[in-house]
């Protein structure tokens, strides 16, 4: 006879490291009678709680299990005229691991590719955008996230993905593997601003003129965010502690800009401009 095993009372903070067997083989001894009235179940549930929380388990931190005793109760309960003989496996031991937790973000392995002429609009979602782990806490302390696997394929067009997470060894988690990511794209046109040049960290008694005074910037940004990337959300500056080499005539300008607006292939023109410091009176 062949039964499927269920196993239930295992805490979410043990990790069993040997696989636990899906079946169980086993013969029965009786009457003729008696063996062809026998109806055989599909699945026994085992309890483990027992098995763990014994006093020979918290101190080696293993689990040992005895098949043909779980097979004789299980028949002893259906029948007193049946009498297993033999069980295949006949047994089980496997230490088991304590496992503390961690909860980390999910992020991206690699980049989302986009077609050329394309752009994202918004910020990728990951959802859920984070996950608590288990493992030994000598482990936890290594990680700092759990990533997606890649995405291979180039995108032209907003999509939801269902992507499957990667779990190194030795963590496990108790949830689903899977996170969907969704994203926007739009097609990219290009747009230019002239930004004035700031002058930050400048002493009192300092001043500085950049010749020429502003920059022109170029970037790609998406058709339905156009109008809504403004000059503002940009800063063209040059830092006075940076200019060590007074013998320069030249400096490179910095540009911030907002995070939250989405562009790419930023240049300037030009990238440096001279300067003239003068100390005031």
């Amino acid at each position: 006879y062949v039964i499927y095993t269920n196993y239930v009372g295992i805490p979410e903070n043990i990790y069993i490291e040997e696989k636990l067997p899906d079946h169980i083989k086993y013969t029965l001894r009786g009457k003729r009678k008696e063996l062809n009235k026998y109806k055989q179940s599909d699945t026994i549930t085992i309890n483990l709680s027992n098995y763990l929380s014994s006093e020979e388990s918290k101190v080696n931190n293993k689990v040992d299990i005895s098949f043909l005793e779980i097979i004789n109760t299980f028949i002893a309960k259906k029948t007193s005229e049946l009498t297993p003989t033999e069980t295949q496996p006949l047994s089980f031991s496997s230490a088991f691991k304590i496992l503390n937790t961690k909860n980390v973000p999910i992020l991206l392995k690699e980049n989302i590719k986009v077609e050329s002429q394309y752009i994202f609009v918004d910020s990728i979602k990951i959802i859920p955008n984070n996950i608590t782990i288990l493992g030994p806490q000598s482990s936890l302390d290594t990680i700092q996230a759990i990533y997606v696997k890649p995405l291979h394929d180039t995108y032209n067009k907003s999509n939801k993905i269902t992507s499957e997470l990667i779990i190194p060894n030795p963590f496990v988690i108790n949830t689903n593997n899977n996170v969907e990511i969704s994203f926007l794209i739009d097609k990219s046109t290009e747009k230019s601003f002239d930004i004035p040049i700031t002058l930050i960290n400048v002493p009192e008694n300092i001043n500085i003129r950049t010749f020429p005074t502003s920059i022109n910037i170029k970037f790609s940004v998406g058709i339905q965010n156009y109008n809504n990337v403004l000059p503002s959300m940009f800063e063209a500056n040059i830092d006075y502690n940076t200019i060590s080499n007074v013998s320069k005539t030249t400096q490179k300008v910095n540009i911030q800009y907002n995070s939250n607006i989405y562009i790419t292939n930023l240049t300037s023109t030009p990238k440096e401009v001279e300067y003239v410091i003068e100390t005031m009176q």
